[in-house]
């Protein structure tokens, strides 16, 4: 087990925790980031996905201060939720 022992700056955490680095979640994530031209993107930050129950790096996508969207990439997996898709029923989550 690994610990990283400085979690206020996880953008920077070592790929040995992440198993990717956040440089490699944006190239991953750049298939989907393209269909917002002109948003705001966020610097990918380290995050646990509740509804997978993954931990994964995630992107924020925004215009005018609101959330387009939110990117969630794991090493060869990317999902997109937005913020207005209704939560799946419980046991049909992931």
């Amino acid at each position: 087990m690994i610990f990283y022992t400085s979690p206020e700056t996880l953008a920077g955490c070592p790929q040995t925790v992440t198993r990717n680095t956040a440089e490699e979640a944006l190239e991953e994530a750049s298939n989907l980031l393209a269909r917002y031209p002109g948003a705001a993107v966020s610097g990918p930050i380290y995050v646990r996905e509740d509804l997978r129950q993954e931990l994964a790096w995630m992107i924020e996508v925004s215009r005018s201060g609101k959330i387009l969207s939110r990117i969630f990439v794991t090493p060869g997996y990317v999902w997109e939720r937005r913020p207005e898709e209704p939560l799946p029923p419980p046991g049909m989550r992931g």
